[in-house]
C-alpha cells in the first residue's frame, strides 16, 4: 500500500488535512494536538454528513469540549455557531475525553490512517508519523484500538447537556 512518513510536526498538519479532505463517510480521530485548520475541516466534513468520532487527549485548558463551549458562548460567526449547535445534538458526532491518550491517530473511511509513533524517552513530544492511504486491514486495527480506548474514556458534560436538552 502507499504510505508517507512525516518527520516534523509542521508536516503533520498538511498530511492530516489531506487525509481528512478524502473523508466521505466516517472519521475516527484520537488526538493529543490542536490545530485550527484541522478543526475547521472537521466542521466542514460534519456539515457534509460525515460521521465524526473524537477521542480527545488534549491538555485540560484546550480540550475539544472547552473549545466547543467557547464557540457556543462567543461564536466567531453565525454559521460556525449553528454548526456547533447541530454538532452537539447530532448522533453523527461522538466525543469522549481520555486525558492519558497514548498517541494520536486518524482513520478515514475505514481505509486511510495517519498515526504518530511514540517517543518513549518523552511521550509528550512528537517524533514521527506515518500515513497509510490504502490499507483497510490496518485501518480496522486502529478502529479496534480506538474502541478499546473509548471504553476507558468519559463523555464531556457539554455533550451530555446538549443531548438531553430540547432544541433551542
Amino acid at each position: 500500500t502507499s504510505y508517507n512518513t512525516v518527520y516534523r510536526f509542521e508536516q503533520l498538519i498538511p498530511e492530516v488535512m489531506k487525509v481528512l479532505d478524502n473523508a466521505e463517510n466516517e472519521i475516527y480521530f484520537a488526538t493529543r494536538y490542536y490545530d485550527p485548520h484541522v478543526s475547521k475541516m472537521v466542521f466542514e466534513k460534519f456539515s457534509k454528513g460525515v460521521t465524526i468520532h473524537i477521542l480527545d487527549g488534549n491538555p485540560d485548558q484546550i480540550t475539544v469540549e472547552n473549545r466547543l463551549g467557547a464557540i457556543l458562548r462567543t461564536p466567531p460567526n453565525r454559521e460556525t455557531g449553528e454548526i456547533v449547535k447541530k454538532l452537539l445534538k447530532s448522533p453523527k458526532f461522538d466525543l469522549k475525553r481520555l486525558p492519558s491518550l497514548p498517541l494520536s491517530f486518524i482513520v478515514v473511511d475505514q481505509i486511510q490512517v495517519v498515526y504518530e509513533s511514540i517517543n518513549f524517552a518523552n511521550p509528550d513530544q512528537f517524533t514521527i508519523a506515518v500515513s497509510k492511504y490504502d490499507d483497510s486491514y490496518f485501518a480496522q486495527r486502529f478502529i479496534r484500538y480506538f474502541n478499546l480506548l473509548y471504553k476507558n474514556s468519559s463523555a464531556p458534560e457539554l455533550l451530555m447537556k446538549h443531548r438531553t436538552s430540547p432544541l433551542r
